[in-house]
Formats: C-alpha cells, structure tokens, sequence
C-alpha cells in the first residue's frame, strides 16, 4: 500500500518544484538547504569541540559561521568566486577545528 504525503507536504513540494530554475526565489532555497546541510554537521562536532576546546572557541565559530552564510548568500547572487569564499569561510573552520579536538582529546 503506497503512502501519501499529507496535503501541506504536498503543496510545499508543489511550491518548490515550481521555483524558476537561477530565479532569486530558487537561489535562495539553494543556500537554505546548504546551509541546513552545514548546520548539521555542525551540531554533529561543535559540542565535542566545546568539550575539548571550550565554549568560546565553538562561539567564535559560531559568528564567524554566520558572517560566511551571508558572503555565501551574497556571492550565490553576485559572483561564484564570493560564493566559494563564503562557503570556505564556513566550512573549513568546522573541518579544522574537528581535527584539533581529536588531536587534542587524544594525547
């Protein structure tokens, strides 16, 4: 027996194929899902890094995160050379500060 998604599910999914392939609408849900993406990687290693590291590591993280979604969100717009800035300015921290808690944590 196949399941049905319930009404509202279906009229989001609606809504969401509709978006205009490069229009502002599908870019920005472009960088919604990228950033939900990173955000859950990053509620995956931020608190271990807490833990090792200390919270204001993780809070410095945390702005600096915030700062980079928005030049990610601008270049997606402007330029793909800002985008990938932004993206890095976002990523890597996460990608680094992974590797000094586990290096740190183990000697």
């Amino acid at each position: 027996m196949r399941r049905h998604p319930s009404p509202s599910v279906s009229r989001c999914h609606d809504r969401l194929s509709r978006l205009r392939p490069g229009s502002t609408a599908e870019v920005d849900q472009r960088v919604l899902s990228n950033t939900i993406e990173q955000l859950v990687v990053a509620l995956e290693l931020w608190p271990f890094a807490a833990l090792i590291l200390g919270g204001f590591v993780v809070i410095c993280m945390g702005v600096g995160f915030a700062m980079a979604r928005l030049v990610f969100w601008t270049g997606y717009h402007v330029s793909p050379l800002v985008k990938s800035v932004g993206f890095a300015a976002g990523y890597y921290p996460t990608v680094l500060a992974t590797l000094w808690t586990v290096v740190k944590w183990a000697t």
